[in-house]
């Protein structure tokens, strides 16, 4: 990694907390450049402007998380199981840390207005990779989609707009968490897992 990445990166690290510390609209360079330890002409050597802070490190967020769900998806698990964890890792990686800042809703409007094709990609991969490993549970014996008469990704997408309506709903009596393990439980029942 060169020095300019380094630099980079650390600029990325710092700004996120910034971000949710201030919200969008109160954060400045000055703010950004304070956290990370360096001058504002230093950031600004690497990054125009805050919203181009922003989407890098979105983008950033998005591809380290998309790796940690592929690999929560390769484990030696039980399908469900998988599933969960790689779920567990998507929404935790991409929502916890926003989610508790009093700015959260502003800076869930920024990331729709500067990273939404970033966020989109995220999910439609997201879909896709949870819909080969139904799939490939389902060649192998493990459940048995036949039982319910859907295709692996119309149960991905379930999976998800399922997971989307409890994050926004924000029902106290079923957070998303317990959400998730329940919809994976009756899945489980109605797929009829052999293990």
């Amino acid at each position: 990694m060169s020095s300019s990445e380094s630099k980079s990166d650390g600029i990325l690290d710092a700004s996120l907390a910034v971000f949710c510390r201030y919200g969008f609209r109160k954060t400045s360079m000055r703010d950004i450049a304070e956290a990370a330890g360096i001058s504002r002409a230093a950031v600004y050597l690497h990054f125009k402007n805050k919203e181009e802070v922003f989407r890098a490190g979105s983008i950033r967020a998005h591809g380290q998380v998309m790796h940690a769900v592929e690999l929560e998806l390769s484990r030696n698990l039980e399908v469900f199981e998988r599933i969960e964890a790689a779920l567990s890792t998507y929404f935790a990686g991409l929502l916890e840390e926003i989610s508790g800042s009093p700015h959260g809703s502003e800076l869930f409007d920024a990331n729709v207005g500067l990273v939404g094709d970033v966020a989109r990609e995220a999910r439609q991969r997201l879909v896709q990779l949870i819909a080969t490993a139904l799939s490939e549970a389902d060649h192998f014996g493990e459940i048995k989609l036949a039982n319910i008469g859907a295709s692996s990704e119309q149960l991905a997408t379930l999976i998800c707009t399922t997971i989307d309506g409890l994050k926004n709903a924000g029902a106290p009596a079923l957070p998303v968490r317990s959400g998730l393990a329940l919809q994976l439980q009756m899945m489980r029942a109605s797929i009829g897992t052999t293990l």
